[in-house]
């Protein structure tokens, strides 16, 4: 979602065009690089690392909103 979100609206973007290119074509950059890691590693291996990753993520934001000062689950 966020591939479709920054490089399809990029031209909506309201401030400087050349930052907003700039971050169009490193979201270009990301998607191509993690398409060849699919296409040299298979789908098992970078599907875990997601999955990891979104896990992490996950983990990192109740313990932030426990220990970071916001509200209290």
């Amino acid at each position: 979602m966020g591939y479709y979100g920054l490089s399809l609206n990029a031209g909506s973007f309201k401030g400087n065009p050349y930052l907003i290119f700039m971050i169009s074509g490193a979201v270009e950059f990301v998607s191509y690089t993690a398409c060849l890691a699919v296409n040299r590693l298979g789908r098992k291996g970078p599907h875990v690392f997601g999955m990891m990753l979104a896990g992490a993520a996950c983990v990192a934001s109740v313990l932030v909103n426990l220990f970071g000062g916001g509200k209290k689950i």
